[in-house]
Parts: structure tokens; C-alpha cells; sequence
């Protein structure tokens, strides 16, 4: 896909969803934030917020939601800003906060669905936020909302409720209750006092004479009740979740695995039995296709199964050479390697907007492309040195630049591994140099490191 056609597809996929829902319910947009006027000075606030690793074959994006007063931003933030934002908002929610939540994060590939993910996003927008927004209209039902859900123990929501709730509260003309919701505060963090008192001067909240005291029991227990509330409902999700997930599991052996049996298999690879690893035997080097299951970025529940395929080039005289104290690896993988093409491919998310043809039709490609016509190409040591020399931009799995001397000096081109000792030494701390005298001494290369 060109480099701006799938941005281009994006903003046309927030139009037709969440720009058009809001805009009807009378929000203006300015950027990826939208925002409407609410009684008390206040605005509701939605954003958008973009993965900042987004690239020109996937965006992956969630949706945050705020409460913002021009008072409070101005008096918390040194630097006021000129319109409202969900990032100076006294409260600020992500979508999987709100009761009945879904996870967070959505995914725009190169093979989705842009229909189902348009259909998605409206589902959210109007079944969650809007709810949320009418349900919290004006200053005194936030305050409740904040009172209610106050917990000095574990913050629950991403603001400084030490001193949002006693702001509320001072706002409404009620100091008394200001200065007991300051002094739970205090006793919560009591390591933070100068902190909290130049802000809650700042704000301009009495702070003269006043004692840590923890809340009341009652609050205490609301406090605990909100937080058993809130892990049960994850707990519930998760199990919900766990059949869903199994789905997209079969989901990933029946696109995925299946697909690369299908075009490795017929040239010679062979899949490891314990991990989803492709490798052949070709003169003294392996080449690897490795299939890594993702369970970081994002946590995502029913929502996606993501992966990441990396070929590779595996040489056991080099990995000994480098890593003499350890052992040849029962199962390779990519960190094993001298060569590793960590970004031949961005992440892969099959999700439920997933257009399994298109999604097909892209990984075939790519095993044309990328994968095939390269170890076509990569047939012996010295093929793999060349191609790495010109390639000055390859990742080497985890050696970086330090791996490519030795690997020419094992090709047997001892003149590039001569200069190429002296070129990555001047790069180099006082150890890794001492690491290329080690390599060099293997070869009896007359070098100074």
C-alpha cells in the first residue's frame, strides 16, 4: 500500500464513525480531539490518541475521554491551553474505564475490514461515551462521580484526585469539605506535603493548620467495594474473553501457520515442534523464518492476536565464535542469529475486522517478496557477507554492528574484516573493543583496536 493511502483511509474511517456521531450530538472537532460546551464552565472532551511507532502499514489508535475546566487548567498547568484538551482535563478516562468497557486500542491494517471497523467504532461511541457524557453533564455530577470513586490507595483515574476533589468542592463553596478530602490526601502521601501544598496554593485551597487524617471508614469501604467492583469486572471480561480468543487462535493457525506450510514445506523448511520456527540447511548456514507471538503491546483480550514474522540467517560457527560460553540453541530464533530482518514486516493484529482475503493475499506477497527471493538469494557465507556489507542498515540480531568483522573474517574476505575491525572499533567502549581483539586474535589478523 503507498505511503499515504492508508492515512488517507484513516481519516476517512474517522469521519464515517466517530466524527459523524459526535458532530450530531453537537461536538466541534479540532485535530483528533472533539469537544463540547457543558453547564459550569465545563467541556466534555474526546480524543483520539495515535500509537507513536504508527507506520505507513498500520495505525493502531484509543480513545480517551475528559472533563476539562478553563479554570482548573488554568491554575494546575503553568501553560494554559488555547482550547480544550482530554491531556489538561481534571479527569481523564480511557473507553475500558467506563463501566462495560471493551479494551482499549483498535487497529487500521493494510487487510482490514473498514466497514466492520467503522461499525465498531459507532457501537463504542454511542453505547459507551455518549452514556458516560449524559450521565456526568455538569460540575456537581462530577464532583459526585470523583467523591464516589475516590481512592487514596490505588488511583483509578489518570488525575490528581488528591487535589481535584478538595478544588470541586472549594468551587461549589463548600472549603470544610476542601480540607477534609486535603488532609486524606496528605495522610495518603505524606512523603509529597511541600508538593501538594504549592499546588493546592496554586489552586487556591486553604492549606493553613492542616493535619493528616485518613477517611472515615465508610469511605474506606466504598473505596474497597469500587476497587473489587472494577477487578471483578476485568476478571469477568477475561474469562468472556478466553473463548473469543481461542477463536482467533484457530484463527492464526488456519491463515498463518497453514499458509507458511504451504510455501515453505515444498522448498526444503521444516517447522520446529515445540515453537512456530522455519529453517533449512543450506551449505554451512540455516535459513530461518521465526513466527513470534506477541503478548505485550497491546493487552487485548478478545479483540486481537498479534505476531511478528522475521526471517533470518543462522550460522553455528558464528553463534560460537561470538558466544563462546554458551550452548547451540535446540530451538533457534531470531536473537540467535547473525542476520535478522526485524523489519522486513511491521506486526501483524488479526482482529475482528480482519479481512481474511486481503490479509492472505498481503502475507503471500510478502513471502514472495521479502522472504523467498531473498534466501534465493542467500545461499552460502560469502552471499550473506556481501549482502550484509551493502546493507548497512540491517539489523544483526542482538551482535548490532559488532557481529560483522568476525562474519566476514568467517567468510573468508579477511581484507573487508580487517577494515571492518578498525571502522566499528572507533564506535566502540573499552570492552566491546576488547571483544574485537578477541575475534581478531581468532583469525590472526594484524589489527590495532
Amino acid at each position: 500500500m503507498p505511503k499515504h493511502e492508508l492515512k488517507k483511509l484513516y481519516d476517512s474511517l474517522l469521519a464515517a464513525s466517530v466524527h459523524a456521531v459526535l458532530k450530531a450530538a453537537g461536538f466541534s472537532r479540532r485535530g483528533y480531539t472533539w469537544s463540547r460546551p457543558a453547564p459550569d464552565d465545563m467541556y466534555q472532551v474526546f480524543y483520539i490518541d495515535n500509537w507513536k511507532y504508527n507506520s505507513p502499514a498500520q495505525i493502531s489508535f484509543r480513545l480517551h475521554l475528559g472533563y476539562f475546566l478553563d479554570d482548573w487548567a488554568r491554575k494546575y498547568y503553568y501553560d494554559r491551553p488555547r482550547k480544550p484538551e482530554e491531556v489538561s482535563s481534571i479527569l481523564r478516562l480511557f473507553v475500558n474505564d467506563l463501566e462495560g468497557g471493551r479494551n482499549n486500542w483498535f487497529h487500521l491494517m493494510r487487510y482490514s475490514d473498514v466497514e466492520k471497523l467503522t461499525g465498531t467504532l459507532r457501537t463504542v461511541i454511542t453505547e459507551l461515551v455518549l452514556p458516560e457524557f449524559e450521565a456526568v453533564s455538569d460540575v456537581r455530577a462530577l464532583t459526585e462521580k470523583l467523591k464516589q470513586n475516590y481512592n487514596i490507595y490505588n488511583g483509578v483515574f489518570h488525575s490528581p484526585v488528591h487535589l481535584s476533589v478538595p478544588y470541586l468542592l472549594s468551587r461549589q463553596g463548600d472549603p470544610r469539605s476542601a480540607r477534609k478530602f486535603l488532609r486524606y490526601g496528605l495522610a495518603a502521601d505524606p512523603d509529597r506535603k511541600d508538593a501538594l501544598f504549592k499546588s493546592a496554593a496554586r489552586l487556591g485551597l486553604d492549606t493553613t493548620d492542616l493535619t493528616p487524617a485518613w477517611p472515615p471508614p465508610l469511605l474506606v469501604m466504598k473505596a474497597w467495594l469500587g476497587r473489587a467492583r472494577t477487578k471483578l469486572r476485568k476478571l469477568r471480561y477475561k474469562f468472556h474473553a478466553r473463548p473469543k480468543r481461542r477463536l482467533l487462535h484457530d484463527e492464526f493457525h488456519a491463515l498463518v501457520i497453514d499458509t507458511m506450510d504451504k510455501r515453505l514445506t515444498p522448498l526444503g523448511f521444516g517447522r520446529g515442534k515445540k515453537d512456530f520456527t522455519y529453517s533449512k540447511q543450506v551449505e554451512n548456514i540455516q535459513q530461518i523464518v521465526t513466527i513470534t507471538v506477541l503478548g505485550g503491546f497491546p493487552a487485548s483480550g478478545d479483540r486481537e492476536f498479534s505476531f511478528r514474522i522475521e526471517p533470518a540467517i543462522f550460522d553455528a560457527e558464528f553463534f560460537q565464535h561470538y558466544w563462546p560460553e554458551s550452548k547451540s540453541p535446540e530451538e533457534i530464533w531470531s536473537h540467535h542469529c547473525f542476520l535478522a530482518l526485524h523489519n522486513s514486516r511491521p506486526d501483524d493484529f488479526l482482529t475482528a475486522e480482519t479481512n481474511h482475503a486481503a490479509f492472505l493475499k498481503d502475507l503471500n506477497d510478502y513471502l514472495d517478496r521479502e522472504v523467498i527471493a531473498l534466501f534465493m538469494k542467500l545461499t552460502s557465507r560469502a552471499a550473506v557477507a556481501a549482502y550484509v556489507s551493502k546493507k548497512k542498515t540491517v539489523h544483526h540480531g542482538n551482535t548490532e554492528h559488532l557481529g560483522l568483522p568476525l562474519y566476514l573474517a568467517i567468510a573468508g574476505n579477511m581484507a573487508a574484516a580487517r577494515k571492518a575491525f578498525v571502522e566499528t572499533a572507533r564506535t566502540c567502549n573499552a570492552e566491546q573493543r576488547a571483544m574485537l581483539r578477541r575475534h581478531a586474535s581468532l583469525f590472526d589478523l594484524n589489527v590495532k583496536i
